[in-house]
């Protein structure tokens, strides 16, 4: 007696299961079936976008080696110009040097002529003064006389030789 309802349930459940499978068979199979089907559509995507992915990250690679190619194209064409500017900036202060060193010369000389000239002309002032002086001192009215008549002999001789 203990076996009846469980058999009840039993054919219960086989009922239930046959009911189920007929009704849900077709909705539950195209569910699953769009699953699957979204899946190996979103699968694809997905390997398209990796595929993709993975040839942007090869054209930034590239674009990247670009740029570093030409940052050190750049970087040696700055050292150059640098080391260009810096010898052409040397090369002018040696001139530069140069020039002043020539004027300095130039001045120098220029000093020196001055300074040759102020000693050479106080010498002379001081040698007429001195002479003067003595003259002044050692001349006096007869001596004066002698010159003159010497002077006028002399004078004379040579106008009678021309």
């Amino acid at each position: 007696m203990h076996i009846l309802p469980l058999i009840y349930a039993f054919v219960n459940l086989t009922i239930l299961i046959v009911f189920l499978f007929f009704v849900l068979r077709k909705s539950v199979s195209l569910t699953l079936i769009n699953r699957k089907e979204n899946f190996i559509k979103k699968s694809k995507e997905s390997q398209d976008y990796y595929h993709e992915s993975i040839n942007k990250l090869e054209e930034i690679k590239i674009k990247i080696a670009n740029i570093d190619r030409d940052g050190q194209k750049y970087l040696e064409t700055i050292t150059e110009n640098s080391k260009r500017m810096g010898e052409q900036m040397i090369e002018n202060a040696k001139k530069m040097a140069d020039v002043i060193i020539d004027d300095a010369g130039q001045l120098a000389e220029a000093e020196v002529r001055q300074t040759k000239n102020k000693i050479a002309s106080t010498f002379v002032y001081k040698v007429i003064n001195e002479t003067r002086t003595k003259l002044e001192k050692d001349v006096n009215d007869g001596k004066r006389g002698e010159y003159i008549d010497e002077y006028s002999k002399l004078s004379k001789a040579e106008r009678g030789l021309q």
